[in-house]
């Protein structure tokens, strides 16, 4: 299948102390880690091409070129 440019996805949540770099190790500070922020990245890319799928196919991500410009405080929303 072709998926054609142009698709677009959204992802949410609520960051908490699970999702902050000092406890996943990539920092030490209690704002959104980075490696969360690319899985959420992931999820919005996967949900904007699901409908487009056939049964039984997925996708997996091969390459992320990102830049993490602001902290995101735990208790805040990131989408």
């Amino acid at each position: 299948m072709q998926l054609k440019p142009g698709l677009t996805g959204e992802a949410q949540a609520i960051v908490t102390e699970a999702d902050t770099a000092a406890r996943v190790g990539s920092g030490g500070l209690p704002v959104l880690a980075t490696p969360r922020m690319l899985a959420l990245m992931e999820q919005a890319a996967f949900l904007a091409v699901e409908p487009h799928l056939n049964p039984g196919e997925t996708t997996v991500g091969t390459l992320a070129e990102i830049r993490h410009l602001a902290a995101t405080p735990v208790g805040m929303r990131v989408r």
